[in-house]
């Protein structure tokens, strides 16, 4: 669309007067059609240019206003993932991240993604408690054959180091017997 080429080139310019004018009427465009369809396009543009200048927190913001009128449940999965990438890789905010993760999950509670992102969000904070229930989950949703004996054999090692030795037997032979 027009207003992503607008984007686009202002980026390119790398001229800030042409960015802020731009973002002024991109704002006044959501501003008239908050709510409606016509909303998305430059809220999104206006994404696209906070995002690559690294500014991201006013990504963040904007993509929070979008969230509070989207209704479509696969739009929604999509824009808690993208908070939560950015609040964890960019922001380094873990516990707004882990917010976003658990939003996708009460949409999709077998998202695979939100799932394990949210598995390794609990043990950067060395909180093997909180990921083990979370691997059990995902190990339900996992296909792939060597994935799944991988989460299985992680789900025995936290389970042995939590004291819960028969869950780290249950697991190692769920493992063997995909072997």
């Amino acid at each position: 669309h027009l207003l992503f080429k607008q984007a686009r080139d202002a980026l390119e310019r790398r001229n800030r007067e042409d960015k802020l004018r731009f973002d002024a009427a991109l704002a006044q465009q959501i501003s008239v059609h908050n709510g409606h369809a016509q909303f998305v396009l430059p809220l999104s543009a206006r994404v696209l240019l906070h995002a690559d200048d690294a500014e991201y927190e006013q990504a963040v913001l904007r993509l929070s206003q979008y969230g509070q009128v989207e209704q479509r449940p696969a739009q929604l999965v999509a824009l808690h993932l993208l908070l939560g990438e950015l609040y964890a890789e960019k922001l380094k905010d873990v516990t707004k991240a882990m917010q976003q993760y658990s939003s996708v999950l009460q949409l999709q509670p077998q998202n695979a993604l939100a799932l394990s992102r949210l598995v390794e969000l609990f043990m950067q904070q060395n909180k093997p408690q909180g990921a083990l229930p979370l691997l059990k989950r995902l190990v339900k949703y996992t296909d792939d054959k060597p994935k799944k004996i991988g989460l299985y054999k992680r789900i025995a090692a936290l389970s042995e180091e939590a004291g819960d030795k028969r869950g780290a037997l249950e697991a190692l032979r769920a493992a063997v017997d995909l072997d």
